[in-house]
C-alpha cells in the first residue's frame, strides 16, 4: 500500500504541476532516495518513446541490431548526461545540493509526462501541414514547465533558470544529433 501512496501522490503532484501549482512540489520525495527512485519513471515510459520514434519515422520494417543498440544507450544517455552535469553545475550556479535532489525528483518525473505528450502528438490525426505547428506548440509549453520545475525547485534567478533550460535543451540536441550520425541518419 506504501508504493501505491507513494505513486498516486506522484501522479496529484504531476497533476499540480501542469496547473503550476507551486505546492505541487511537496509532494515529491526530495531526497537522494526520492531522485534515484525518481528514474523509476524511464522504465515506465520507455515503451511509449520507442513506439514514439516508430510513428514519428514510419519505420514499419523496424531496426536492424545495431541501430535499436544505438537508441536504447541513446535513451539512456538522455535521462542521465543532464544530471551528471547540473551535479557539477549546482556549486557554481549557488544551487545547494539538497535542492539539485528535489529538482532531479520533479524533472524526472516530468520527463515521464513529456514522454506521453510527444506521443500524443505523433496520434493525434492532425489537418495537413499542422503537425510542426501542434509540435512546436507541446514544445513551447514543455520548455515552460521545465523553466517553473528549474527555478521553484533550485530557487534560482530566472535568468539562472532560463540558462539552465537552455543548457539541457543544447545537451539534448548534441545527444540527438550524434544518435542520428550513428544510427545513420
Amino acid at each position: 500500500m506504501n508504493g501505491l501512496y507513494a505513486f498516486l501522490t506522484i501522479i496529484q503532484g504531476l497533476r499540480d504541476l501542469l496547473l503550476l501549482d507551486v505546492k505541487a512540489f511537496a509532494r515529491f520525495d526530495a531526497t537522494p532516495a526520492g531522485a534515484g527512485w525518481s528514474f523509476l519513471a524511464s522504465a515506465l515510459v520507455a515503451p511509449f518513446h520507442f513506439l514514439s520514434i516508430t510513428l514519428a519515422t514510419g519505420d514499419s520494417d523496424g531496426l536492424n541490431g545495431g541501430q535499436a543498440v544505438v537508441l536504447v544507450i541513446d535513451y539512456v544517455v538522455r535521462w542521465t548526461a543532464w544530471p551528471v552535469l547540473l551535479w557539477s553545475l549546482c556549486p557554481r550556479i549557488a544551487c545547494r545540493r539538497e535542492r539539485y535532489f528535489h529538482y532531479l525528483t520533479v524533472s524526472n518525473w516530468f520527463a515521464a509526462t513529456e514522454t506521453l505528450l510527444f506521443l500524443s502528438t505523433t496520434l493525434v490525426p492532425v489537418i495537413e501541414n499542422s503537425d510542426a505547428v501542434l509540435f512546436t506548440l507541446v514544445f513551447s509549453m514543455l520548455l515552460l514547465y521545465e523553466w517553473f520545475i528549474t527555478r521553484c525547485t533550485l530557487l534560482v534567478s530566472r535568468g539562472t533558470a532560463s540558462l539552465l533550460v537552455a543548457s539541457n535543451l543544447f545537451l539534448g540536441m548534441v545527444i540527438a544529433r550524434t544518435t542520428q550520425i550513428m544510427v545513420g541518419g
